[in-house]
């Protein structure tokens, strides 16, 4: 526990802490915070849970509590076209073109240099 420090944890099913953050009183009375996690890199169902940490304040003792929720990660789809074919190549020789791939997430596929 981190001392004077209230917030919320992300865990994943293995209990594994993907994201923590301190929380903010909001207009309505109720606290919070915002988020951002890594898209896990398989596809399919994933369950996490956000848990609330035991804390002690002011003589007041809160329980742990939790609430799972789940997602859904999916394959991004991508679109590739070639141009710039010869129009006829003889048999056995080299020849060039151009490829052009776009991923319908806006990645970036190119290699960082």
């Amino acid at each position: 526990m981190r001392p004077h420090w209230q917030g919320v944890s992300v865990r994943d099913r293995d209990d594994t802490e993907l994201a923590c953050a301190e929380l903010a009183a909001l207009e309505d009375g109720t606290f919070g915070t915002a988020l951002a996690l890594r898209a896990p890199l398989k596809v399919g169902e994933h369950i996490g849970r956000a848990v609330l940490a035991v804390e002690e304040k002011d003589g007041v003792r809160h329980a742990e509590s939790a609430t799972a929720f789940s997602f859904t990660a999916m394959a991004h789809a991508a679109s590739v076209n070639v141009w710039g074919l010869p129009s006829a190549i003889p048999a056995g020789e080299r020849f060039s073109f151009e490829v052009g791939i776009k991923c319908s997430a806006g990645c970036k596929l190119a290699a960082e240099r």
